[in-house]
Order: C-alpha cells, then sequence, then structure tokens
C-alpha cells in the first residue's frame, strides 16, 4: 500500500508542483510513490534517457519509494485515449495508494491538464471490477490536484479554485524540493547555442527556479510560514479520524489572514 502518490505528466512536474510535499510526507514515514506520465522525450532540452537519469537523482533527494515511468506519449497525454487509461488503471492497482495528487485539470499545459483528467478517469476505473486493465480492484481515498495560481488558465476556466485550499508547510523541506530540483540540469540548466541540448527556454531563464521559490514563499505566506505548497480538490473528501488531528493543537490552522 502506498500513502501518497505524486503525479507529473513529465519528469520534474511532481517536483515543481508537490516537490515539498512529497519529501515532508517521506520524512513523516509515509510510502511515497512519484509517477511520470511520460518520458519528456519532446522536450526542447534533454533526452529522454537523461531525464531518466535526473528523475532517478531526484528521487533520491525526495525520499521516494519508488519512483514510476508510465510511458504514455509526450505531447500526446489524452484521459480519452482507453490504452492510456488501462495503463494508469494497472499502475494505481498495483502501487494502490491512499492519496493520489495530481496537475490541475485545466492547468495551461495540455498534458498536465489531461493529465489531471486522465487521473481522475483512472482513480474511478481502477475500483470498477469489469474494467480490462490488470490488478485488483482499488478505490483511494481522494485526489488532490496543484491549487493553481490566479491568472492562470485554471483561474480563468475553474475560478473556484484559486479561492480556497489547503495550504502545506514545507518550511523544512524546502530544500530537499530545490535539490531536487536542481537535478534536471538538462531543464534548468544555463542555456548556450542554437542546438537542442543547449537551447534558450523559459525554464532555464535566471529567474525561472527565483520564480518556484516565490511561489512557495507567497503559499507560505498566505498561512504564516516561510514556504508552502498548495492543494485543491473536487467534490468531497471524508475524514474519519479522531477529530483532535483535525480540530486539535496539531491540526488544521488558520491562514495568517484569517
Amino acid at each position: 500500500m502506498t500513502d501518497v502518490l505524486v503525479v507529473g505528466a513529465h519528469p520534474d512536474d511532481l517536483e515543481l508542483h508537490f516537490g515539498g510535499i512529497a519529501a515532508k510526507a517521506a520524512a513523516d514515514g509515509l510510502v511515497v510513490v512519484g509517477l511520470d506520465l511520460t518520458k519528456g522525450e519532446r522536450a526542447t532540452r534533454g533526452t529522454a534517457e537523461i531525464r531518466a537519469r535526473e528523475a532517478e537523482a531526484s528521487a533520491k533527494c525526495l525520499g521516494l519509494a519508488e519512483r514510476v515511468q508510465a510511458g504514455l506519449p509526450d505531447t500526446g497525454v489524452s484521459h480519452l485515449d482507453a490504452a492510456q487509461v488501462k495503463r494508469v488503471v494497472e499502475i494505481v492497482r498495483r502501487v494502490r495508494p491512499r492519496w493520489v495528487l495530481a496537475p490541475h485539470p485545466e492547468d495551461a499545459h495540455p498534458d498536465h491538464r489531461e493529465g489531471g483528467r486522465l487521473l481522475e478517469r483512472a482513480l474511478y476505473f481502477a475500483h470498477v471490477g469489469g474494467h480490462p486493465a490488470e490488478g485488483g480492484r482499488h478505490r483511494a481515498h481522494g485526489l488532490l490536484f496543484d491549487w493553481p495560481d490566479a491568472g492562470t488558465r485554471a483561474g480563468g476556466f475553474a475560478p473556484q479554485f484559486t479561492t480556497s485550499g489547503l495550504v502545506v508547510d514545507i518550511s523544512a523541506h524546502f530544500e530537499a524540493k530545490r535539490r531536487a530540483l536542481e537535478c534536471y540540469g538538462s531543464q534548468f540548466g544555463p542555456g548556450k547555442g542554437a542546438e537542442p541540448s543547449g537551447a534558450q527556454t523559459r525554464l532555464n531563464r535566471p529567474t525561472f527556479l527565483a520564480s518556484v521559490e516565490a511561489r512557495a514563499r507567497r503559499w507560505g505566506e498566505l498561512v504564516g510560514v516561510d514556504y508552502g505548497e498548495a492543494l485543491v480538490f473536487a467534490g468531497a473528501v471524508a475524514y474519519t479520524e479522531p477529530l483532535t488531528g483535525l480540530f486539535g493543537a496539531h491540526g488544521l490552522g488558520q491562514g495568517a489572514n484569517a
């Protein structure tokens, strides 16, 4: 049984969206598994082989128990592709996660938003006995998405998801997130020249990783901590444990603006 399955469309996405939560969960003794939907083979910089090595190194920084590669087509992730749904259902049935963190289904990147929708679909069919995917039925406790920023595509198409959410304090684990991201030299390293391996992209601008830190600081500021990562969900989430875990001294806390 996996406690948390952390999903990214490409190697480096789970680190960008949920790296601090993954590191915190692993440090807390939870079993955390990463899932990359694609190998990132169509990226402007880096090859699938290079990115696989980077992902392996990053997984060690975060403390992942396993990192799974779904092998779906980069630039071609689709929640309506039956073969892709079957592949992800089989992964879900094998790793059996309690909770799943996935890209927002209205993310600006087509692979990201299709990835979020694909996980919604796969998690539903994972507990349908007649689905043709291999493995025993499994029902995850819940699916949580990356909280989109105001001004993003998600903010325009799903404004209800920009108003409230859950911010996780990752202050003690932001350095692990930073180290994990630094493993991706092919994506975030300085680019020189016109060759694909050294092309200039949005990701290797000197300010990009600084913007990742600024985002984490912004989420943290909302709840009065140094760094945060934020989650949203659609529908109901069940809480069945003693209420000391929810309302007690170490339960949910108010935001700094409350």
